[in-house]
């Protein structure tokens, strides 16, 4: 009897190990997005804001970017970081990481400024204040 029970309690210990070390990593990207938010669409309000996020979380499950969110978002010459993000930042980058997505259907792969005249290959999706989104639509993948 006393086997049985230590097992049980370790497998417990390794359960509530998993469960912080998980936790721990959503509350890192909560942060490290709200950080690329906050510098890159400070300003842009909540629409641009998802926008802008989305297009970090899109590159993730992506194949061609990186694995994980740090990957992403830290990539050289990619992503402008603040140092601490705004309260408004946060709460987007909560929502974006909790599964809500400005658009479902499309991947946002690319922005740029409305101002710049850099050609882009990607197909454009569309505008939201000062920023240009291209990516790839759902119907585009599969036809």
């Amino acid at each position: 009897m006393a086997g049985r029970i230590g097992a049980m309690v370790l497998a417990v210990s390794i359960g509530a190990a998993v469960y912080t070390a998980t936790e721990e990593v959503t509350r890192n990207n909560t942060y490290l997005l709200a950080r690329m938010i906050h510098a890159e669409a400070r300003g842009e309000g909540v629409q641009g804001m998802m926008m802008v996020g989305q297009c970090a979380l899109d590159r993730v499950a992506s194949d061609r970017f990186g694995d994980t969110l740090h990957d992403v978002v830290t990539a050289k010459g990619q992503f402008a970081l603040s140092d601490t993000p705004g309260d408004e930042a946060m709460e987007v980058a909560e929502a974006l990481i909790g599964g809500a997505r400005y658009d479902a259907d499309s991947d946002i792969l690319y922005f740029r400024a409305t101002t710049s005249s850099k050609d882009w290959y990607a197909p454009y999706l569309g505008h939201e204040g000062a920023h240009a989104y291209y990516g790839h639509r759902e119907e585009e993948l599969t036809s």
